[in-house]
């Protein structure tokens, strides 16, 4: 099959979270099965300064904002997969910015991308089989194609990596481009755009696929119980050669289970731990999804037991970050930053992860925490019912305080008072993390088939 990705990031080219991640590891198990792989992202900043080896491979034009403008497509070939680059002219600075997301026009940047990809599309004299596409930033590709005659496209995928996001784009953003689909509509999404225009959904784990289809008052997800027979939750994989305890480079000592508690424990010098007590992590963005009270409760419990607990996450609210830096312990370690590095070297260290979501559309950190052997605690929600259980983790079921402390505290009792049940927890952990290559099969057959995966 030749398949087309679409996205607004893909690691290692540009990356903000786990989307990123998401959408490379899914080209890679995609590309080992054979298939015929190209993904394309907008040109950023970013690039500028780790520019990869490009090559001119086309201009297109479109319609913005009145006028005919030109964009330059560049082109490489990464790991077995053809990458291309959306580059506007020069004038147009949609995309040479410090930031990726979090700009006030935001939808008119993605809008353009998605208009000089479906330009790009349009002039391709071979068919595409299957066009993949990622999240709101690009699902106004499914009504461009639908509503088409030129554009030779048999399958078009939309991919829901998080249904908050909904990529609401008013009047005054719609008229920059020479639009009819949307019948003098004020306001429109463009996810659910997406979702009525595309052949087939998938979402990230197939519970939250459950949970999707009973929420009642969401109209997104009304839009897609009208075409549930389409929709499917595959669970993310995660990529085995960057996330590998055994080879990451970033650990001053690399591990396995053979090996673990060493391992662990000399990780744990390496960043300035030497004395004892459980270790603690809390790795990710800090936004109210991750369960920021729970979060903030269990730190406090951990530190009153004289546990450590090691802080590694970014957020744009000052009230979010004052939550965290009011926090005053000489066993308390928070870092608000992103910090590639620093994050392999924590999960080579801590003996536990907190991660007390409130939703989880999948989830990376837990499978990380698992692959190198350090527990995750985490709400059973979304992906992370899909891969944590009380084998291989600590799960709590009702999203209070009081369930989430108790979930703590067996925990605590397991690593002190049961060692031998906290390392068969171990090895469950590090045995039962999949790479990308089982999601990539199940997404062939998903598309092939066009049945629901529950």
């Amino acid at each position: 099959m030749k398949i087309v990705c679409v996205a607004s990031e893909c690691a290692p080219f540009v990356k903000v979270g786990g989307l990123g991640d998401a959408v490379f590891g899914l080209l890679r198990g995609l590309s080992r099965t054979q298939e015929d792989i190209t993904c394309i992202l907008p040109y950023y900043a970013a690039l500028e300064q780790n520019r990869p080896d490009l090559e001119q491979h086309a201009s297109v034009f479109m319609q913005f904002q009145g006028k005919k403008v030109g964009n330059t497509l560049w082109s490489t070939r990464f790991k077995n997969i053809f990458f291309l680059f959306v580059e506007p002219q020069k004038g147009i600075d949609l995309f040479k910015r410090d930031t990726i997301y979090g700009e006030k026009d935001d939808a008119t940047r993605f809008m353009y991308f998605s208009t000089a990809v479906f330009a790009y599309l349009s002039n391709q004299p071979k068919s595409i089989d299957v066009l993949h596409l990622h999240d709101w930033m690009v699902a106004l590709l499914a009504p461009l194609v639908r509503s088409s005659h030129e554009t030779k496209v048999g399958h078009i995928s939309l991919s829901i990596h998080n249904l908050d996001h909904w990529g609401i784009c008013k009047a005054s953003t719609l008229s920059h481009f020479p639009l009819t689909l949307f019948g003098g509509r004020k306001k429109i999404s463009l996810l659910q755009e997406g979702v009525l225009s595309a052949d087939s959904i998938i979402t990230v784990s197939p519970s939250y696929a459950k949970e999707i289809i009973r929420m009642k008052s969401n109209p997104l997800a009304a839009s897609i119980r009208t075409k549930q027979s389409r929709f499917c939750g595959i669970l993310n994989g995660l990529d085995l050669e960057v996330w590998n305890p055994e080879t990451d480079p970033y650990l001053a000592y690399p591990y396995s289970l053979a090996n673990l508690e060493e391992g662990k424990r000399e990780n744990r010098l390496s960043i300035g731990l030497k004395s004892s007590g459980i270790c603690v992590g809390v790795i990710g963005r800090l936004v109210p999804q991750k369960g920021l009270e729970l979060l903030y409760a269990c730190i406090l419990a951990i530190l009153k037991a004289r546990g450590h607990v090691y802080l590694l996450g970014d957020t744009n609210k000052p009230e979010h970050k004052k939550m965290f830096t009011s926090i005053t312990h000489p066993n308390y370690h928070p870092f608000f930053t992103f910090d590639e590095a620093l994050a392999h070297r924590l999960y080579g260290a801590i003996d536990l992860l907190l991660m007390p979501s409130r939703f989880e559309p999948c989830g990376l950190s837990q499978m990380i925490a698992m692959r190198y052997g350090a527990l995750p605690l985490v709400y059973k929600t979304g992906g992370l019912a899909d891969s944590v259980d009380d084998t291989k983790g600590f799960v709590f079921e009702k999203y209070t305080k009081t369930a989430c402390l108790s979930a703590l505290e067996r925990a605590r009792n397991n690593y002190f008072e049961n060692r031998q049940s906290w390392q068969a927890k171990q090895r469950a952990a590090m045995t039962s993390v999949y790479g990308w290559d089982r999601a990539a099969r199940a997404y062939i057959a998903h598309w092939k088939k066009g049945k629901a995966i529950f």
